[in-house]
This record gives C-alpha cells, structure tokens and sequence, in this order.
C-alpha cells in the first residue's frame, strides 16, 4: 500500500519542475549579468590603454599640432593603419577631441565625454564598438636593410 497517493505525488513533482525553471531561469538572468558586467570590465581597461597611449604619444611635444600628430601615429602603429585609407582617416580626425583632451589640461570628465562622444560615433557608424579594433592581432613586420 502506498503512503503517497499519485495526487499528492504529482503535487510535488510539479513542485520540483517549478523550482528546477525558476532556477533555470535564474541562472539565464545571472549569466547574462555576469556578461554584462564582463563587457564593462574588458571596455573599461580599454578606455584606460586608450588614454595612457594617447598620452604616452603626446608626452614632450612642444606643440598642440606636434602632439596630434604623435598621437595618429601611435594609433596607426597600434592598429597596422597606414593612416591613409579613407576609414581610418575618418576614425582618426573623430578622435581628435579625445586627443586633444588627453594631451591638454582635460580632467577626467572632459576626456570621458569625449570619449563618449567618440564611441557613439564610431558604433553609430561602424555597428561594433571601437575597443573591438584591440581584439585584431596585428602581425609585426621586421625591417630590413639591404
């Protein structure tokens, strides 16, 4: 003879199959935070490379327009750009607030809304953010004298 009748039996069997979703769905909530969060993380730490390159580049210049140019030059170095295709071009004249921001007396704010504005810009226009230009290998070439 059974203790549990097949009711109270199907009683708790739906009792689990509700708190296996809401767990399922929870973990689904949570992933898709935690990659959230991730792509936060992982553009943050770009913003900064970004900034400390562009400052690096722009360090002992003696002038705003020599400090510009060291600045697209480092850019170009950093992505492979030749710094003629009408593209990057395009993306270095955009950057050109940031720079200057970077290179002038800009606080942090001036140079994150710069910044900002940029990005905007470049995913409007690319549709992928900016920073993913980082996640291309850009293969050294060596120099050779003949």
């Amino acid at each position: 003879m059974s203790l549990v009748s097949d009711t109270a039996a199907s009683w708790f069997d739906r009792a689990a199959d509700a708190a296996k979703i809401a767990e399922m769905e929870y973990r689904k909530t949570a992933a898709a935070e935690i990659a959230r969060l991730e792509r936060d993380r992982v553009t943050a730490f770009r913003r900064v490379r970004l900034v400390r390159l562009l400052g690096d580049a722009a360090r002992g210049a003696e002038t705003a327009d020599d400090a510009a140019k060291r600045q697209s030059a480092r850019l170009c170095r950093e992505f492979g750009w030749s710094g003629e295709a009408p593209g990057e071009t395009a993306v270095i004249e955009r950057l050109q607030p940031v720079c200057r921001a970077v290179s002038g007396d800009g606080e942090g704010k001036d140079i994150a809304a710069a910044l900002a504005a940029f990005e905007a810009w470049f995913e409007a226009d690319r549709g992928v953010s900016f920073y993913s230009l980082f996640d291309t290998y850009v293969q050294e070439t060596p120099v050779v004298d003949f």
